[in-house]
């Protein structure tokens, strides 16, 4: 199986051949990880993913919006490896979270919130992430321990249960400066071969020291969104990020942020 895009060359080498080596692990993975993907991870989605998803949608025309939000739900407490989920609000969370012990750089401590993301997914904590000095590399677990959170929404739930069932997590490989990183994502700890299937790149760059750009491109379009600190490794709120997300929270012409309540993984 091939178990993750991994650097050939020694951390020495320049930031581009470090970028030029993980595409061709990527297409690489088309043939090794991709192997492995087709043969577990596509039987997986159409035999189980497929026929969830289109009961969720019978159950969420038949009875609303929160009928679909519990069934996934129910989903997720009978998956005996998805983690438990704990609801808060915007104001609860930066009043009591609490950031863990961590071994990460520091400029990636602390709380972000991923303003502007298309997808359903508010905030991230990369504390609980496993960090290999000698590959620059970052692995976040989206099912980890106080780790991720997502909207309260169906699509948010059915993304918060596709990734409970495939034990999701994203790898990111940084330059030497930990400026830059590329990110592969995984599931069941193979490599999803997106570059090579799709042709898209997954990148994130630092702006400054409270702000990150994540960059998608395709063959046709680059879009952004951006990873804003809102709370430091000292545990200090950052007062304009927090009024910025509650503003963000309350837009109901903008439903891919309306946000009534944030689910974060416990455990």
């Amino acid at each position: 199986f091939f178990l993750g895009a991994r650097p050939s060359h020694t951390p020495s080498q320049s930031d581009s051949r470090l970028l030029q080596q993980i595409d061709m692990d990527i297409k690489a993975a088309l043939w090794e990880g991709g192997i492995s993907f087709w043969l577990i991870g596509l039987p997986i989605l159409l035999v189980g993913h497929i026929p969830i998803l289109a009961v969720a949608k019978v159950i969420e025309w038949v009875g609303g919006e929160n009928a679909a939000k519990s069934y996934f739900k129910f989903l997720i407490r009978i998956t005996p490896w998805a983690p438990k989920m704990k609801e808060t609000d915007v104001y609860r969370f930066t009043s009591t979270f609490k950031l863990p012990p961590t071994t990460i750089p520091e400029n990636l401590r602390g709380v972000w919130w991923m303003s502007g993301n298309p997808q359903p997914d508010d905030l991230t904590c990369l504390h609980r992430s496993i960090w290999y000095p000698s590959q620059r590399r970052l692995r976040i677990y989206l099912t980890g321990m106080d780790s991720w959170t997502w909207h309260d929404s169906v699509v948010a739930w059915t993304r918060a249960w596709s990734t409970a069932t495939f034990r999701a997590n994203y790898n990111f490989y940084f330059d030497e400066d930990l400026k830059k990183a590329y990110i592969i994502p995984q599931m069941f700890g193979i490599a999803v071969p997106l570059t090579a299937l799709t042709g898209a790149k997954f990148e994130m760059v630092q702006l400054d020291d409270n702000l990150w750009d994540r960059v998608t491109t395709t063959k046709d379009t680059v879009k952004h969104y951006y990873l804003k600190r809102l709370i430091h490794p000292d545990g200090s709120v950052d007062e304009k990020c927090k009024k910025e997300l509650i503003e963000a929270a309350l837009d109901e012409k903008n439903p891919k942020t309306s946000v009534r309540q944030v689910y974060g993984t416990k455990g």
